[in-house]
Order: C-alpha cells, then sequence, then structure tokens
C-alpha cells in the first residue's frame, strides 16, 4: 500500500495546525496571567487576550510579533522582536502610585529595616515623603 503525497502534507498540516493552536493557548495564558499580576481586571485581560491575538501570530508552533499589516515583525527600538511582556506592558495603563503621605510599614532608611531599593522606589515616587523618612530616623 503505497500513501499518496497528497495525505503526507494533510498529516504535516494537521500536526503543524495542532502546533500553532498550543502556541495561541500559551501565548493566551500568558497574557492573561502577565495583565492579571499587573493588577488588570479580568475584564482588561480578557480584552488584551482578544488584542493580543491580532499582534502575536502563531507560526511554526510559537507566536511572533507583527505590525498591522500581519507580515512585518514588530521589533522594538532596541532592534529585537517584541515579547507579550513587552507588549502588556505597553497596553496597560501605568500603575497609580501610592497616595501622597502615606508611609511604608516599615521604614526603609532605618537601622533595623534598611532597603535601598525601597528608599529608591520612595525617593524617585515621593521626594517629600523619602525626606520625612530620612529625617525620622
Amino acid at each position: 500500500m503505497q500513501k499518496n503525497n497528497s495525505d503526507q502534507l494533510t498529516v504535516s498540516r494537521q500536526a503543524q495546525n495542532y502546533l500553532n493552536q498550543q502556541a495561541d493557548l500559551r501565548r493566551d495564558v500568558q497574557v492573561r496571567t502577565l495583565a492579571l499580576s499587573r493588577g488588570a481586571s479580568e475584564e482588561q485581560a480578557a480584552e488584551l487576550v482578544a488584542k493580543a491575538r491580532t499582534v502575536f501570530i502563531a507560526e511554526g508552533g510559537s507566536v511572533r510579533p507583527v505590525e498591522p499589516d500581519g507580515k512585518t515583525l514588530w521589533r522594538r527600538p532596541d532592534g529585537w522582536l517584541a515579547t507579550v511582556e513587552d507588549w502588556v506592558a505597553c497596553a496597560l495603563p501605568k500603575e497609580a502610585p501610592k497616595p501622597r503621605g502615606v508611609a511604608p510599614a516599615k521604614n526603609p532608611f532605618s537601622r533595623r529595616t534598611w532597603n535601598l531599593t525601597e528608599q529608591m522606589r520612595i525617593q524617585k515616587q515621593d521626594p517629600a515623603l523619602a525626606t520625612m523618612l530620612r529625617e525620622a530616623c
């Protein structure tokens, strides 16, 4: 019994379609997970998943970012291909800063709870609060 070339292409194409479906599912889960971890609501996450389906096209078992024309690869300004993380970060609004005057639970400027990373974050977001915490020590 000899197989027809068209049968082989069909099986090959079916395997490729299966790989692309798996890549689509991974992309959807990744977008949803990233959106929720950045504070998006369920509705916002669902909208981002729908938009991501037009930006990240499954091909060859993986997703690739494309420009609106659907053919040109979408690259970051540094020349690298855009990632799902990059896209979600750009698509979601910036996190709202903490209200002014609300001190962290631990003062990162004190000797007991020294935290340079937290000091720099506070200094960048609210210099007046940073000065107040520094003086409290």
